[in-house]
């Protein structure tokens, strides 16, 4: 039997969302979370200091260790605040009409990603 090596980050609102920059969703509840949530981890973890904290080194080519992830989740909770409010409005506009060029360029990469390249 093989070991799975999926990296899995845990994210929820209690810690990883402030009230402030949840209140776009709160009228109506749950629409655009589920897309807001994963906008937010994907600018989180491409981050230029995200991906410092967790040992991305260009000058050397040293990669960024994805088991440091979860640990910086935490450490820069709530991500929303680490990420911004400008970026978090454009996150809860995309995320509340389903489209825009940041949720574009994240649907783009996941399909690079399932097809493997």
């Amino acid at each position: 039997m093989s070991e799975d090596k999926t990296l899995q980050i845990n994210l929820d609102f209690n810690t990883n969302w402030c009230a402030r920059h949840l209140e776009p969703f709160r009228e109506n509840w749950p629409h655009g979370v589920a897309t807001a949530m994963m906008l937010l981890l994907h600018l989180f973890v491409r981050d230029e200091r995200t991906l410092k904290m967790a040992g991305y080194a260009p000058e050397s080519d040293k990669n960024a260790n994805p088991e440091h992830l979860q640990a910086l989740v935490i450490e820069c909770s709530p991500l929303c605040c680490f990420i911004g409010d400008e970026k978090m409005e454009q996150v809860a506009s995309e995320a509340l009409a389903g489209h825009g060029p940041m949720l574009d360029e994240f649907k783009e990469q996941q399909r690079k990603i399932e097809k493997g390249s």
